[in-house]
């Protein structure tokens, strides 16, 4: 395969786009280096290796000009290869490390209760999509707040703010999964365990350009190509992550990324369950789309339920 280097501009016109040497035994220019000549530009997906697995000749895109001097040449392709490689493979294996450290719960206690909300609903949000329209379909509506008769959320991401120790992950089946349909994320709310390989399904037939940022920086930034392609991506940092498609801007999906596995999602009813927290006096954390994060103290006792209302609602600070 050919061995290419990502070329992102800074400006997102063209993302997901990776550019070609300029000829065989060219020099490369420094990853993630400001936008530079690459050469023949082709669309594709890049893999974390730098290898091209699909691609196909793009003529809208730009030929750019040199910015800095190259560095210094390789020898060859095929050694470039093997560098390429070995890199891809440090950074593949490297250890997420979170501080939570597994213990044994031998008298732990929950923490069970409900979420709801206080205030008028919002009025949905407007989805007008303006490209792709066999694929992603007409104008629709999606629900800023999934809101239940008498006030309870769904959808509501439960957890414990920096607890140190405790209980083991449970062992997943299988990998968590974002899938891209008729121009629309599913789930659009989720969980993940630190360190898990989220696996990015494109059920569409047209080409999506994942963006996936942690706060303002990018997790993520990668091409999607049409007709069911699954591509795999580790989440090696915590904290709450938007995902969103740099080719259908309306697209919005967000996946909290626990670092301990003290957490809930409330289903339609608005309830959650923590079990086994060990005893001792906790911050109880509350996110939802719509009205940001709430704190919440909680105090745990052993073999006990402690009971929690988490109330929400928006407010300057959420907005």
């Amino acid at each position: 395969m050919c061995q290419l280097k990502w070329c992102q501009r800074s400006d997102r016109s063209h993302a997901g786009v990776a550019y070609a040497p300029l000829a065989t035994g060219s020099a490369w220019l420094p990853w993630g280096g400001s936008p530079s000549r690459c050469g023949t530009p082709v669309l594709g997906y890049v893999h974390p290796h730098m290898e091209v697995l699909m691609s196909s000749p793009r003529t809208d895109a730009p030929v750019l000009r040199p910015t800095r001097t190259p560095i210094a040449r390789r020898s060859g392709a095929r050694g470039l290869g093997k560098v390429v490689m070995v890199a891809g493979i440090v950074l593949a294996t490297a250890s997420v490390t979170t501080g939570y450290e597994v213990k044994p719960v031998t008298d732990g206690g929950t923490i069970e209760g409900k979420v709801v909300f206080n205030g008028p609903k919002p009025p949905p949000r407007k989805i007008i999509p303006t490209k792709d329209k066999e694929a992603c379909g007409g104008p629709r509506e999606a629900e800023q707040i999934v809101l239940s008769p008498d006030k309870v959320v769904g959808d509501v991401v439960v957890f414990l703010k920096k607890i140190d120790q405790g209980k083991a992950w449970e062992k997943a089946s299988s990998s968590p999964v974002l899938t891209n349909s008729q121009c629309d994320f599913s789930p659009h709310v989720q969980v993940v365990q630190v360190g898990s390989e989220m696996e990015f399904a494109n059920n569409d037939q047209v080409f999506h350009n994942l963006h996936a940022f942690l706060d303002k920086a990018t997790v993520h930034n990668m091409s999607l190509p049409k007709g069911g392609r699954k591509i795999k991506r580790p989440l090696s940092e915590p904290g709450l992550v938007r995902v969103e498609c740099d080719a259908h801007p309306w697209m919005l999906a967000w996946v909290y990324v626990a670092d301990s596995p003290y957490y809930a999602i409330t289903g339609k009813d608005g309830r959650f369950a923590i079990k086994d927290v060990p005893p001792g006096s906790y911050t109880l954390m509350a996110w939802q789309e719509y009205t940001g994060f709430n704190e919440i103290p909680v105090t745990v006792k052993g073999g006990a339920v402690a009971p929690v209302t988490v109330t929400l609602q928006k407010t300057d600070a959420s907005k």
